[in-house]
């Protein structure tokens, strides 16, 4: 099989009312081929993922993963629980599967990667505009199973950020994409 080129992600981040900001990831393998896009906020002082399972209260404008309708869906016969420095708590199951960034990647950029399909989400969860969390800090992250898998430019990601939105780029540092930006903020490498 054809290598797969050096993976680079350039995308978007948005700000919440809270002053946290998502990106999107794509997640799972559909009939069309690719996965979902699902909004995460970006934390970079964790490691997991955690998005809403198919059959979740989770709150009114989410998207829901469906395990059975990903072709690449894998079961990990575990149950899933993630606390948070404030307090708020997801629980479900975990399951592994194809993940990129961006909302137009496709699953062949992607690799797969363990995440908490929840079936229970905290009420500040619930209360976000985005379907879920993506951690960033610490190892095993999506952006280390890219590198491992797919040979990123570099074992990096960078967020630029302003007042309402910000950039991120996986697996290298592009700085001219910060153009535009009020001000930065941080740029972090793994």
């Amino acid at each position: 099989s054809p290598k797969v080129p050096a993976y680079k992600a350039e995308g978007t981040l948005t700000a919440e009312p809270d002053g946290v900001y998502y990106t999107v990831v794509r997640i799972g393998t559909y009939q069309d081929g690719d996965g979902i896009p699902f909004t995460l906020i970006a934390d970079t002082g964790s490691a997991t993922i955690a998005i809403p399972c198919k059959g979740c209260n989770c709150g009114a404008t989410k998207h829901y993963f469906d395990m059975f309708k990903s072709v690449t869906a894998i079961d990990q016969q575990r149950s899933y629980s993630q606390c948070y420095g404030e307090g708020s708590c997801n629980s479900g199951k975990l399951l592994k599967d194809i993940m990129c960034f961006g909302p137009h990647c496709h699953s062949i950029e992607g690799t797969s990667q363990d995440f908490g399909c929840c079936s229970k989400y905290a009420s500040s969860f619930q209360e976000q505009v985005a379907d879920g969390i993506i951690g960033l800090g610490h190892s095993n992250t999506l952006v280390e199973a890219l590198q491992n898998a797919k040979d990123l430019l570099a074992h990096q990601f960078a967020m630029c950020i302003g007042e309402k939105a910000g950039r991120l780029t996986v697996g290298g540092c592009k700085f001219s994409f910060c153009t535009g930006i009020v001000r930065l903020h941080a740029a972090v490498g793994t």
